[in-house]
């Protein structure tokens, strides 16, 4: 589920809530947080693969098709956002 979608689900409660001058202040408080986790995530793509990432050579195709696969993941689950 899209974090565009948990919003419109929840907007008249937030609304109900924080009253509606605030709504825009509560979807800037999410996607703040949405852009501090996403980085977490790259990070530790980029930690966790950095043998792949780092060799220009050598790597395992194994371990090369993985990072490929994982970085598609990442990549959808990006653009659903």
């Amino acid at each position: 589920m899209a974090i565009a979608d948990i919003v419109q689900e929840h907007q008249q409660a937030v609304e109900e809530e924080f009253g509606p001058e605030n709504f825009v202040v509560v979807v800037r408080g999410l996607l703040d947080e949405a852009d501090v986790q996403g980085i977490k995530v790259i990070d530790k793509f980029a930690k966790d693969n950095a043998k792949v990432f780092a060799s220009q050579s050598g790597c395992e195709i194994r371990d090369v098709g993985a990072v490929l696969e994982e970085t598609a993941m990442i990549t959808q689950r990006v653009q659903q956002f």
